[in-house]
């Protein structure tokens, strides 16, 4: 059973952006469900729910690794992310001269990337923690999305099953490639879960579409801000609102020093989220098996 998901995170080589990790741990220090935090690590979870999830900042390259101790190790790479069992450590190129401007709205800074003849409007980790410290209440999930453009679809149904096999996992019931791993006990790996008020957040989730030609880590957090008061803080052009979703959370992109690879924060609005997500999740969607 996957015990541990870790989530590595190579600490800014840019002198722009030096205070990433501590920024980054500063944003999460408020959510409840932060059971560890030092300079380097965020340990998040309950340890008797598996698996729990972990965040490091170190040298090392960006990946997500799922740590079972029963399966052999096995990589696998979309555009700058490494992602697999029991993944090893792993050095990594940095992209530490992107050109960007710095601009100001009424919410604070944000930066004007300028990529492929593209621009792009993010935050730096310091930027966003202007505008969200002390506001986070919890990490509702992370994930990682890519896309048939990195793994062909037989290969990522072939890593799915190895993470079925390995994990609670559900279905998104709505028909999506959006499966999630559901943090749940030894015995209910085995028998299934029945108990669907418990909170088992941080879930994780697995996002395959071709919506995202770039591959994404995200982390989606829970605040204790209302809708206008995020959308107040993430304006338009750098906050990005999803079809359907518009009454949940806001998106931001974060500028970040990392080469083929983005970073995204979900920013969650209170009371926006359904009580029984769980019970929606899990009976509706399904366990893949």
């Amino acid at each position: 059973m996957i015990n541990n998901i870790q989530l590595k995170l190579r600490k800014s080589t840019a002198p722009w952006n030096q205070s990433f990790a501590a920024d980054f741990i500063s944003l999460l220090s408020s959510c409840h469900n932060v059971k560890m935090l030092n300079d380097k690590t965020i340990t998040l979870g309950s340890r008797k729910l598996l698996p729990t999830t972990e965040i490091f900042f170190d040298e090392e390259a960006v990946s997500v690794s799922f740590q079972d101790p029963e399966i052999p190790q096995k990589l696998y790479q979309a555009g700058g992310l490494r992602f697999g069992f029991n993944v090893p450590k792993l050095q990594s190129a940095s992209d530490s001269n992107k050109k960007f401007e710095i601009k100001k709205d009424a919410a604070g800074e944000y930066c004007v990337v300028t990529a492929n003849r593209k621009k792009y409007y993010q935050l730096t980790l310091a930027q966003l923690l202007s505008r969200f410290k002390g506001k986070c209440k919890e990490v509702n999930h992370t994930g990682m999305n890519f896309s048939s453009v990195d793994i062909p679809e037989k290969e990522y149904l072939s890593f799915r099953e190895m993470i079925a096999e390995s994990c609670y996992l559900v279905r998104y019931p709505e028909g999506e490639e959006w499966p999630f791993i559901i943090p749940c006990t030894k015995a209910e790996n085995e028998k299934g879960i029945t108990n669907t008020t418990v909170n088992r957040n941080p879930k994780f989730e697995f996002v395959y579409s071709d919506y995202n030609k770039v591959p994404v880590m995200q982390f989606d957090i829970e605040t204790t801000l209302t809708r206008a008061e995020v959308f107040n803080l993430l304006p338009d052009p750098y906050g990005v609102s999803f079809d359907g979703l518009e009454d949940k959370f806001r998106t931001v992109f974060i500028n970040t020093d990392y080469k083929d690879i983005f970073l995204r924060f979900d920013i969650g609005f209170a009371h926006s989220r359904p009580g029984d997500f769980y019970a929606w999740m899990i009976k509706e969607g399904g366990r893949i098996v």
